[in-house]
C-alpha cells in the first residue's frame, strides 16, 4: 500500500509551471491536454488518468515541480531547454529504504513526453506522461 499511495502522490504532481531557478523547458502557452500512465508490479492493470490545463507560463522547471512535495530529491541533473534527465530517490515512509529509479523528459515546446522508472527488490514501477498543446485557453 505504501507504493500504492507513493505512486499516486508521484503521478499527482503533473505539469506545473513555477518559476525556474535553474534552466527551463521551453513551453508554448496555451491549453494543454495530458495523459498519464503508470505501471506497477503491484497493480493489476495500468493506471491512466488524463487532464486538460491553460498554461500561461513559457517556461517549466522540472526540477521545482518534482520535488514541491518534499518526497524527493533529484540528483544527476542534466538539462537545457528541450530536454531534461536525473536520478530520482523518493521516500516510502518511516523503516523503508527510499526508492531510486531515473526521469527524464523531452520537449519540442508544442508536446512534452516523460518517463519516471523504479526497480527494487520486490517492485518494478514505470510512469509516463505525456502532454500536447490543443489551442488557446479559454
Amino acid at each position: 500500500m505504501r507504493y500504492a499511495l507513493f505512486f499516486a502522490v508521484l503521478v499527482g504532481v503533473g505539469f506545473q509551471t513555477l518559476p525556474a531557478h535553474v534552466e527551463a523547458f521551453d513551453i508554448t502557452p496555451g491549453k494543454w491536454r495530458f495523459e498519464y500512465e503508470s505501471r506497477a508490479s503491484f497493480q493489476p492493470q495500468p493506471q491512466t488518468r488524463a487532464d486538460t490545463q491553460c498554461v500561461t507560463e513559457p517556461n517549466w522547471d522540472p526540477t521545482a515541480s518534482i520535488t514541491k512535495s518534499g518526497d524527493c530529491r533529484l540528483s544527476n541533473i542534466a538539462q537545457d531547454t528541450t530536454s531534461f534527465s536525473g536520478t530520482l530517490t523518493c521516500s516510502r515512509g518511516q523503516g523503508n529504504p527510499p526508492m531510486t529509479g531515473s526521469i527524464s523528459y523531452t520537449s519540442t515546446g508544442a508536446t512534452l513526453t516523460g518517463r519516471t522508472a523504479f526497480k527494487g527488490e520486490g517492485y518494478e514501477m514505470e510512469m509516463k506522461t505525456s502532454g500536447t498543446r490543443i489551442g488557446e485557453c479559454d
